[in-house]
């Protein structure tokens, strides 16, 4: 078996406006969520990345207290309705904000851990 070269990083240098805004919304989200998820770890995937011919990280999102992956974005998305409630004026916010999910799975989990 003919060992296959170190895969390396891909740099990408087309930088348009959307992606700025997207990147900025991944770090307000990330200010947003602090506290209420877990930091988890990246693992490199050598055999993975070998194979592909790109470097693989596995991010360990089961660690998770719901063991979601979905949970910084249900979080985010939470966290978000509830400061627009408080901040529209149009209506009356409900006393007791509440989520209902029409699924229980993931999603239904964190949103009830959350909610």
């Amino acid at each position: 078996m003919t060992p296959i070269s170190q895969p390396r990083a891909r740099a990408y240098s087309t930088c348009t406006q959307e992606k700025l805004d997207s990147f900025a919304n991944i770090l307000r989200a990330e200010v947003t969520i602090q506290g209420g998820v877990k930091r988890t770890t990246c693992k490199y995937l050598p055999f993975l990345s070998n194979l592909v011919g790109v470097l693989i990280y596995f991010k360990n999102e089961f660690q998770q207290f719901t063991g979601s992956f979905k949970k910084r974005g249900a979080r985010n998305a939470i966290l978000q309705w509830m400061h627009q409630q408080q901040n529209d004026t149009t209506t009356t916010p409900p006393k007791s904000p509440s989520v209902i999910a029409a699924r229980a799975g993931n999603h239904a989990q964190v949103l009830a851990y959350h909610g």
